[in-house]
C-alpha cells in the first residue's frame, strides 16, 4: 500500500493534477471523500478523473498513522 501512494504522490507531481484528494475506502466498493461525501470508487474514481485531480484511496488503518 505504501509504494502505491508513494507512486501515486510522484505521479502527481509529474503529472497535470491541479490538486490532490485523498479519500478513505470503507469497504463493499464504497469511499469516503474528503468533505465526508460517500460513493462508489468507480464513481469517486471517474468523476475525480473528470475534474483532473489525482484521487488517492487509502484503507481507515492507514488514515489513523
Amino acid at each position: 500500500m505504501r509504494r502505491d501512494l508513494r507512486h501515486r504522490l510522484l505521479a502527481a507531481e509529474i503529472g497535470d493534477s491541479k490538486r490532490i484528494e485523498i479519500w478513505i475506502d470503507q469497504g463493499h466498493g464504497t469511499v469516503r471523500g474528503p468533505h465526508g461525501e460517500q460513493v462508489m470508487r468507480k464513481d469517486a474514481v471517474a468523476r475525480q478523473h473528470a475534474a483532473g485531480t489525482c484521487l488517492i484511496i487509502i484503507s481507515e488503518t492507514d488514515a489513523r498513522l
